[in-house]
């Protein structure tokens, strides 16, 4: 399977590239003023690993941003490509009246409600977070690629999924809040086949493409942060050369 890497803005590289897509999972900048961002939630005290370079979105570029990035898949993606995208409240309007504008059709949402949430003072916890799922046309959709039985499909593909946070191990890189393995593995079994193309518009760590190697897809993605580049090599064994 391949596995490719490319390091700068998405809205500037995805209409160079050639490939189409079966799938697209995105995991956009949130456009949020979070003063402990660098502080990665409730791990203040070992900020030492910390990776820094978050590129965060002004408040009132995001809607002309999210036009930017989701119009430009319209080139690179089949009419049946799903696309994925983790949102969280806040701009979630933004994403949701691109998709309008720029034709797609949503077919639902995703709700990962997760083991800790973001504290507040005096309102509601955020304890999870959306995943819209549209396309340009019916998307394919595997029924039955988890399980085989019509129960156990049935149960699996309700669309409020609890899993865990990654929970980072002392002494391991530390980013922004990052995708587990099993949320996106999930998504991609039931709408991607072995040997299929994904793109990742917004890399961070490089999850997407880890899960692709792992269960035969293809995968690009692209990551605009330059101290993020060295991570997802390493975590994906691609040379530097």
């Amino acid at each position: 399977m391949s596995v490719t890497l490319l390091e700068g803005d998405c809205r500037e590289i995805i209409p160079t590239l050639t490939q189409k897509f079966q799938c697209v999972f995105s995991d956009p900048p949130y456009g949020v003023k979070w003063s402990r961002k660098n502080l990665n939630y409730n791990i203040a005290s070992r900020i030492e690993n910390f990776i820094p370079g978050y590129c965060e979105v002004k408040k009132e570029e995001y809607a002309q941003f999210s036009i930017e990035w989701i119009g430009a898949l319209k080139q690179v993606i089949d009419k049946t490509a799903p696309i994925y995208t983790m949102t969280g409240w806040n701009n979630k309007r933004h994403i949701l009246n691109a998709i309008d504008a720029l034709k797609f059709k949503q077919w639902g949402e995703i709700i990962w409600q997760y083991n800790f949430g973001v504290y507040k003072k005096s309102n509601y916890i955020d304890a999870h977070q959306t995943i819209l799922y549209y396309s340009l046309k019916k998307p394919k959709f595997y029924d039955f690629c988890r399980f085989s039985t019509h129960k156990d499909s049935y149960h699996d593909r309700e669309n409020v999924w609890h899993i865990n946070r990654v929970q980072r191990k002392r002494g391991e890189p530390k980013t922004a809040p990052m995708a587990p393995e099993e949320l996106i593995e999930k998504c991609l079994m039931y709408s991607t086949l072995p040997g299929d193309w994904v793109l990742d518009p917004f890399a961070g760590t490089g999850t997407v493409a880890a899960v692709c190697k792992r269960i035969g897809r293809n995968c690009v993605c692209i990551e605009k942060n330059p101290n993020f580049i060295p991570h997802i090599k390493a975590r994906l064994g691609i040379s530097n050369q």
